[in-house]
């Protein structure tokens, strides 16, 4: 039995397909022990992946592609569960509007994580100049209910279950990123390339149990509801479901990392990270293993048995 520690950096909805692949035994009948590691952010995740901590990541890809033009990291993304922006940005109680934003402070929990290159990603679409018409504000990881932060900010970018959590807490949804359609690399399967060429047989098969996890998450509702409370974040049922039904419709059944998705991440970072070039976005991606997957038949069976699910 082979084995893979698969990185995540938070309880949000975007590794379900791992949670859910685990607890089917997708993995164990692919010869995989696979062990999913929590870590606080996608910041100590990269780390862990460069150091060999974790062979595999499951998470959003901004710190990855820092890592590279930072520190030469080398790494690559071989699945793409989720390749749009599908946060919501919501107000606190009183801010209703883009309008009541302007001249406050959006909150992001540390500077190179995820929400903070979504932001700098989205507030040219809004129109948003930062430092002109809304600080970014660092507000360090929250320990509790990210609704209730107390920090001096009028706006968060929140990421499912939260926006409905949030939403009962009486904060208002100020953009549904999903409505922009903005091309940005978020619930991926990423690793060193070293280690990736070096193991791709088991790359391979990760990746079966890995869509596997997405097809039975997507069709089987109480199966992903169970996994979401087994290890996801603990909230209210009714905000499970709420969470469920948002996500299900999100994740790809056909998972192609996008060169499209990481080029939105270098945009962003583009002027605040030395080399950052979207146009350079292909040479962090390798769908190779999707593209088998594909001409293999595997993908459409997989596909056929788990539409009968739903």
């Amino acid at each position: 039995m082979d084995r893979i520690r698969v990185g995540y950096a938070s309880r949000a909805v975007g590794t379900a397909p791992v949670w859910t692949a685990c607890d089917a035994g997708y993995f164990q009948a692919l010869g995989i022990d696979v062990e999913p590691v929590l870590f606080q952010g996608s910041m100590r995740v990269t780390k862990a992946l460069e150091s060999g901590e974790v062979q595999l990541a499951n998470f959003a890809a901004p710190a990855a592609m820092q890592a590279n033009l930072e520190r030469g990291a080398d790494l690559i993304v071989v699945l793409g569960a989720m390749n749009r922006m599908m946060q919501a940005l919501m107000g606190r109680p009183g801010v209703r509007t883009l309008d009541d934003l302007r001249g406050g402070a959006i909150g992001v929990n540390s500077w190179g994580e995820v929400n903070h290159w979504m932001l700098e990603a989205l507030l040219p679409r809004l129109g948003l100049v930062r430092d002109r018409d809304v600080r970014l504000v660092e507000t360090g990881r929250h320990d509790g209910d990210a609704w209730n932060i107390d920090a001096p900010i009028d706006a968060l970018m929140f990421h499912p279950p939260e926006p409905f959590a949030a939403a009962r807490a009486g904060w208002s949804m100020l953009v549904d990123t999903r409505e922009i359609q903005i091309p940005f690399q978020l619930s991926c399967i990423t690793g060193r390339r070293a280690w990736i060429d070096a193991n791709r047989d088991l790359v391979a098969r990760y990746l079966r149990g890995h869509v596997e996890g997405i097809l039975r998450f997507n069709n089987d509702r109480e199966c992903g509801l169970a996994a979401m409370r087994k290890w996801g974040s603990p909230v209210e049922e009714a905000v499970q479901v709420e969470t469920y039904d948002f996500a299900s419709r999100e994740f790809s059944q056909r998972p192609f990392p996008t060169a499209a998705s990481i080029a939105g991440i270098l945009g962003a970072m583009q002027g605040k990270v030395a080399g950052a070039d979207p146009a350079r976005a292909a040479q962090y991606v390798d769908d190779s293993f999707m593209r088998e997957m594909e001409a293999s038949g595997v993908l459409a069976a997989m596909t056929r048995k788990f539409d009968a699910l739903a």
